[in-house]
């Protein structure tokens, strides 16, 4: 696991798989982003991670679907939402687990955005870029995620998860 640096925003990665950690991590390493990444290979090591963090922290929380030990990104999501003080904090649910059912699981109970774990460097560095650029603005909105090809709708209409924000939807084409 990195430690974060305390003055810096922190992209906490959920990842059981080695290469993906290490294609994502070669990216953020080779530019120059704004945010410490902090990864992780396990849910315990997740929660303990977030157990230690400072609500007022700018956290974004990337996590795999696929778990190993029978856990999911899901069962991770729901802790995070049973939480107070991290319930707000944004999730990403970055997986290869292209299911419909499984995105809209995700959608359902709380995931800010689904993005598809991109297939080759080019489109890493680009997610790691747009990550980037999303914690850069003032104030940091993500939506620019919803432009990546990787970026995954909900397949059904899903309720929020979150009071007073609209969930994501499909522009009409």
């Amino acid at each position: 696991m990195i430690t974060a640096n305390k003055c810096q925003p922190v992209v906490l990665y959920l990842e059981n798989n080695p290469d993906d950690r290490f294609f994502l991590e070669r990216q953020v390493n080779k530019s120059h982003v704004c945010f410490d990444l902090v990864t992780v290979s396990d849910s315990q090591a997740a929660l303990e991670f977030l157990h230690n963090i400072q609500p007022t922290k700018s956290v974004v929380i990337l996590l795999d679907y696929t778990l190993d030990g029978g856990s999911t990104g899901l069962d991770v999501l729901r802790w995070i939402h049973q939480q107070p003080v991290l319930r707000d904090l944004t999730t990403v649910m970055y997986s290869s687990g292209e299911m419909p059912d499984i995105v809209t699981s995700c959608y359902q109970a709380g995931v800010h955005y689904f993005v598809h774990k991109c297939p080759n460097l080019d489109r890493v560095r680009n997610f790691v870029e747009c990550l980037d650029d999303c914690l850069r603005r003032q104030p940091v909105s993500f939506e620019a995620l919803r432009r990546l090809k990787e970026y995954a709708r909900p397949y059904a209409a899903v309720p929020s998860a979150h009071p007073g924000v609209a969930p994501p939807r499909a522009n009409p084409s």
